[in-house]
C-alpha cells in the first residue's frame, strides 16, 4: 500500500491509489477526455476519428501502433502493423518496406492521412495505411504529372465525391470504398479502353473530374461496380438490387428538386448519368430496363428543347455516340436524335485522322495497301478491306435512289462475295492467319447482307457467324488495339446477331468500347464510322431505296 511522508519524517498510510493519467496528443488538442481500454491500442476517441489519426500519448516518444487493414477485392485477407518511421506491407509471401520521413509528434495529427496503396503483387491487394497521397493512374502505375483528384485513401474516395450542395452523400463504409476502387481500377478501363489496360487522357482530365463531383454519378459508379463484381463472382446479384434501388431513389429525388430556373442544368446532369445506366443495362442487364432508361432520356431531351438544349458538350457528345452505337447494335433507327433538327442536318465529314484508325467504313486518302506496313496487315487483308470500303462508300455517298445505283451496288457486293468464298489464306503466322480470317468472314456477312437486303441479325449461315466470333475472340486485344477502326467494323457486322449470353454481351461491350475509345481521340471520326454503318443498315432495311428514308 502506498505510504505518504510527513514533514517530521513520519509516514502515514493512505487509502487511495495514485492513478496514472493517460491522454493522447489529439485528445489534448481537442480538449477531450481521453479514454483507454487497452494501453497497447488507440484510445476510444481516436479509434472513431475519420479520417484516422495516430494516437500518441503525451510524453511518449513513439506513436502507438496503428492497425491497418489489407483487403483484396471483395474479401479481407489480413492485417499489418504500421509504425510511422518504417512501413512494412505483407501480402501472402511478398513483402516490401518503404521509408517515410516523420515530423514531430506535435504535428502528427496535421500530416497523417489515411492512404491506400495498390500492391503490385499477383494478389492485387489494397493496403490502408498512413502515408502522403499520390495520384494513381487507372492501370495501377504511378504518374505524378497527371492532374487527378486525390482518391488515394479510404476517407478521400468517399469524402471528395459530390461536394456541392445538391449532392447525395455516400455512406462512409468499407464496402462503398471497395466498390469505388473497383470501379476506378476495373470497370472504367474496360469501358473506355479496348484492352482494358489504360484510360484515355481526355477521360481522366474531363469525364473523371465530373464523375467524382457529380451529385449522382458516384452512386451509379457503385452500382456499375456492384453489377460487374456480382457477375464475375458467380452471378450473386442480391447486393446489386439494393444498390440499384438506392441509385434510382437518388435520381428521382434529384429530378424532383429541379426548378424552372435550373431545369436545363439538372437535365444535362441527368442525361450524363442515365446514359451510363443505359449502357450498363445494355451490357449486363436486361433490354427492358435499358429501354426504360432510353425513354427517360428521350423525355428529358424533349423537355429541355432538344439536344441543343444540353449545356454540357461532353455529355452531348457521349450521348450522340451512344445513340449511334445502340442503333447499330439493334439495327434500328436513331432514337434520341429522331425528331430533333440534328437528325436531318448533314454531319461533318471526317477528312483527317490518325492512320492507325483507318476503317473500311470511311473513305480515306490512302488505301489499305498503302498502309499495309503501318497497320501490320497482310496483302490479302488489305485487298479485302479496300474492296469493302469501295462497297460501303457506294451506299453512303451521294443519294442513290435510282434502280441503276441499286443494281451497281448489289453487283459489286456479289462480285466481292464470290471472291471471298473462293479465296483462302496464304502462308502466315497463326495470329496473322486469324486476323486475315476474321477480315474475310466479316466481309462475307457485309457483302451477303447488301446482295440480299438481309439485316445482319438474320444472316442465315450460323456456322459463319460462329467462326467469325471464334476468330475475333482469338486475336489478342493488344493486336486489335493497333487497328481499332478495323476492329470496330468487324464488331458492327457481328453485334446484331449476338445472343443474350456472356459471349454476346462481351461482343456488344467491345463494340461500344471501341467506338468510345476512338471517340475520345477523334470524336468526328468515330461518329463518321458509326454513321456509315447506320446508313448501310437503313439502306438495307428500306430495300435499297437510297436515302429517301431520311425524309420519312
Amino acid at each position: 500500500m502506498p505510504q505518504k511522508h510527513t514533514s517530521q519524517g513520519a509516514t502515514t498510510t493512505t487509502s487511495r491509489k495514485p492513478r496514472k493519467q493517460y491522454s493522447c496528443l489529439e485528445c489534448q488538442r481537442r480538449k477531450q477526455k481521453c479514454i483507454y481500454r487497452d494501453l497497447n491500442a488507440q484510445c476510444q476517441h481516436c479509434a472513431r476519428r475519420f479520417p484516422p489519426v495516430e494516437c500518441v500519448r503525451a510524453g511518449s516518444r513513439a506513436p502507438q501502433q496503428l492497425q491497418v487493414t489489407v483487403f483484396q477485392l471483395g474479401k479481407q485477407i489480413g492485417c499489418v502493423t504500421k509504425i510511422s518511421k518504417t512501413k512494412t506491407i505483407t501480402t501472402g509471401n511478398d513483402s516490401t518496406s518503404q521509408k517515410s520521413s516523420r515530423k514531430s509528434s506535435d504535428d502528427t495529427h496535421d500530416d497523417a492521412e489515411a492512404g491506400e496503396t495498390r500492391n503490385q503483387s499477383h494478389q492485387s491487394a489494397f493496403v490502408l495505411s498512413i502515408r502522403p497521397r499520390k495520384p494513381t493512374v487507372l492501370d495501377g502505375r504511378r504518374e505524378d504529372s497527371i492532374n487527378l483528384p486525390n482518391w488515394g485513401y479510404l476517407g478521400g474516395i468517399l469524402t471528395e465525391v459530390g461536394t456541392n450542395l445538391n449532392s447525395f452523400a455516400l455512406r462512409m463504409t468499407l464496402e462503398n470504398a471497395e466498390l469505388l476502387h473497383y470501379y476506378l481500377c476495373r470497370v472504367v478501363p474496360n469501358f473506355v479502353s479496348i484492352d482494358g489496360e489504360t484510360a484515355p487522357s481526355i477521360w481522366k482530365n474531363n469525364v473523371l473530374q465530373w464523375q467524382l463531383q457529380s451529385p449522382l454519378m458516384p452512386h451509379i459508379a457503385i452500382l456499375m461496380a456492384a453489377m460487374t463484381m456480382g457477375l464475375e463472382r458467380g452471378g450473386n446479384m442480391a447486393n446489386t438490387y439494393l444498390v440499384k434501388a438506392d441509385a434510382l431513389n437518388c435520381i428521382n429525388a434529384y429530378m424532383a428538386s429541379s426548378t424552372p430556373a435550373n431545369f436545363k442544368a439538372v437535365a444535362a446532369e441527368l442525361v450524363g448519368c442515365i446514359v451510363s445506366m443505359v449502357v450498363m443495362e445494355w451490357f449486363w442487364g436486361t433490354e427492358e430496363s435499358m429501354r426504360a432508361h432510353h425513354r427517360g432520356i428521350k423525355e428529358l431531351l424533349r423537355l429541355c428543347g432538344g439536344i441543343g438544349g444540353l449545356i454540357d458538350p461532353v455529355h452531348s457528345s457521349i450521348m450522340l455516340l451512344t445513340d449511334y452505337e445502340i442503333a447499330c447494335g439493334f439495327e434500328e433507327d436513331l432514337y434520341w436524335q429522331q425528331g430533333d433538327p440534328m437528325y436531318r442536318q448533314a454531319w461533318i465529314t471526317p477528312v483527317l485522322w490518325p492512320e492507325r484508325f483507318d476503317s473500311p467504313l470511311v473513305e480515306g486518302g490512302k488505301t489499305f495497301r498503302d498502309l499495309q506496313g503501318l497497320l501490320g496487315i497482310s496483302s490479302a487483308s488489305a485487298a479485302v478491306l479496300d474492296d469493302v470500303r469501295f462497297l460501303i462508300c457506294l451506299i453512303t455517298a451521294l443519294p442513290c435512289d435510282s434502280p441503276a445505283s441499286k443494281i451497281k451496288i448489289q453487283t459489286t457486293a456479289s462480285w466481292l462475295h464470290d471472291r471471298l468464298i473462293e479465296g483462302s489464306p496464304g502462308e502466315q503466322s497463326i495470329e496473322e492467319d486469324l486476323f486475315t480470317e476474321t477480315i474475310r468472314l466479316a466481309a462475307r456477312i457485309w457483302a451477303y447482307s447488301v446482295i440480299t437486303l438481309t439485316p445482319f441479325a438474320r444472316y442465315p449461315d450460323h456456322s459463319v457467324l460462329l467462326a467469325l466470333s471464334e476468330a475475333v475472340l482469338q486475336v489478342p486485344l493488344s493486336r486489335w488495339k493497333t487497328t481499332p477502326g478495323i476492329y470496330l467494323w468487324v464488331l458492327l457486322g457481328l453485334c446484331p446477331s449476338t445472343q443474350a449470353d456472356m459471349r454476346g454481351k462481351y461482343i456488344r461491350r467491345k463494340m461500344a468500347t471501341t467506338g468510345l475509345a476512338i471517340g475520345f481521340e477523334d470524336f468526328v471520326y468515330s461518329i463518321g464510322c458509326l454513321r456509315a454503318c447506320w446508313k448501310v443498315q437503313r439502306w438495307i432495311a428500306h430495300k435499297g431505296s437510297g436515302r429517301s428514308w431520311l425524309q420519312d
